[in-house]
């Protein structure tokens, strides 16, 4: 699927109730207010398009591109290391280490996620996103009217660690 095709399904999926909800913590216009568990419904249309994430983590829209990072993340939690490519990853760490806190609001804290998901998934890769996890530190998030937190990936990351949890994937992952 394009973009183009994924927006005008996510368009037809959206309501009102959860625009306000979704307003409520912090999010900015222009979006759909699709749930998250309706979103389950693309999976099957979008199926393993990693391309296509690849292409929104770089959009100039910051929802596009949030969702592109946290897409990415979940292709992480569920894909055999092997499978992936680990030279990409380190190249988007780097990208993170270098930019997240000049990026737009949600793209940040998308682009924290994705530290703790590399860290927690990747087993390869868990020392370089602890290493970046410590340079990026505290990520300032505008979470909008309510309680939400964004995590310090060095201690979430050092949490799953402790558990013996690290490289343990998942069998699905919601978007």
């Amino acid at each position: 699927m394009t973009v183009d095709e994924v927006m005008q399904k996510l368009e037809e999926m959206g309501t009102e109730q959860t625009k306000k909800t979704f307003l409520r913590h912090g999010a900015k216009e222009p979006f759909f207010g699709v749930r998250v568990g309706d979103m389950k419904k693309l999976v099957k249309e979008v199926k393993r398009d990693q391309e296509l994430a690849r292409e929104w983590i770089h959009s100039e829209e910051e929802m596009i591109a949030a969702c592109g990072w946290n897409t990415y993340s979940n292709y992480l939690s569920i894909t055999p290391d092997e499978k992936l490519d680990l030279d990409e990853i380190k190249s988007l760490l780097q990208l993170i280490q270098n930019t997240i806190h000049s990026e737009r609001n949600r793209v940040r804290y998308t682009m924290n996620q994705f530290v703790i998901a590399v860290g927690a998934y990747v087993s390869a890769m868990h020392h370089e996103a602890v290493d970046v996890a410590a340079r990026i530190g505290v990520v300032r998030v505008d979470m909008g009217q309510t309680a939400c937190k964004v995590p310090l990936a060095t201690e979430y990351i050092k949490k799953i660690e402790e558990r013996g949890k690290i490289g343990h994937k998942k069998k699905t992952c919601i978007c």
